[in-house]
């Protein structure tokens, strides 16, 4: 985040919360001396110590004018810290309890972007890559004119595209094993939960493959007719092509 935003996001909240319920002279001293030393930190990358400060503020000045600052800012130290799990509670803890704080958005997206982090290579687990995908959806609905939108919706094609990869590369062990069934079943998958990807094509190949293998030459014709002009790359139609026309030889052979 540029310093312009960050100093245009700290005068909102503090006109936002001018109305405060005020402590006392000292208390509001010492609260925004930490505060202020938290940004410092903060700004030299020294995120562990900024979370100290962050964190003192919190617990002495919860109701504060610094207390949706220091909230958004102790997420972001987890963030740039690489300690998304952390951050994720944090940025939560303020769309939570802080609705109307103009911190909201940034946390929104924020929590995106850290299960977009969590998200681990693609033959893992896919619990953050789904999660992170469903939070962007979210957002998407909820801020459609938000300047992070486009960045969302690259995001989502991308943590799709992995999970496509991870259920098409299951075919492939399933079709290694001569389960043809099952890696049917992953193929089809692909082709109608992930047809925005770059695996489609492919797995339309390797469903009439599958089709074909068990014996189910009409259920194979009958799925390249249907899809012969979804196909995006002709080199992968002209390879279905041929195997509907490889089944159709041996079956007249017969």
């Amino acid at each position: 985040m540029s310093k312009n935003k960050i100093l245009l996001l700290l005068l909102s909240v503090l006109i936002f919360q001018a109305c405060s319920p005020p402590g006392s002279k000292d208390e509001v001293i010492n609260l925004r001396k930490q505060f202020e030393e938290g940004m410092i930190l903060f700004e030299k990358g020294k995120y562990y110590r900024a979370q100290e400060e962050f964190d003192f503020v919190l617990r002495r000045g919860k109701y504060s004018e610094f207390a949706d600052s220091a909230q958004f800012y102790l997420a972001e130290s987890y963030f740039l810290n690489k300690e998304y799990i952390e951050a994720i509670t944090e940025y939560d803890n303020l769309v939570r309890y802080k609705t109307y704080s103009p911190f909201v958005e940034p946390s929104r997206f924020r929590i995106c972007q850290a299960y977009e982090r969590k998200s681990p290579k693609y033959y893992l687990d896919q619990d953050y890559t789904l999660s992170a995908i469903d939070r962007y959806q979210e957002f998407i609905e909820d801020y459609p004119g938000s300047e992070h939108v486009e960045k969302a919706v690259d995001a989502i094609r991308k943590l799709r595209s992995k999970q496509a990869k991870k259920i098409y590369e299951s075919g492939i062990l399933y079709t290694k094993l001569d389960e043809y069934q099952a890696a049917l079943t992953y193929f089809k998958d692909v082709v109608e939960t992930y047809y925005d990807t770059d695996y489609t094509d492919n797995a339309r190949v390797k469903v009439i493959e599958m089709h074909i293998k068990l014996g189910e030459v009409d259920d194979a014709r009958e799925f390249f007719q249907n899809h012969k002009e979804r196909f995006k790359s002709d080199e992968d139609l002209l390879q279905a092509d041929k195997l509907i026309e490889k089944a159709n030889y041996e079956e007249d052979k017969l």
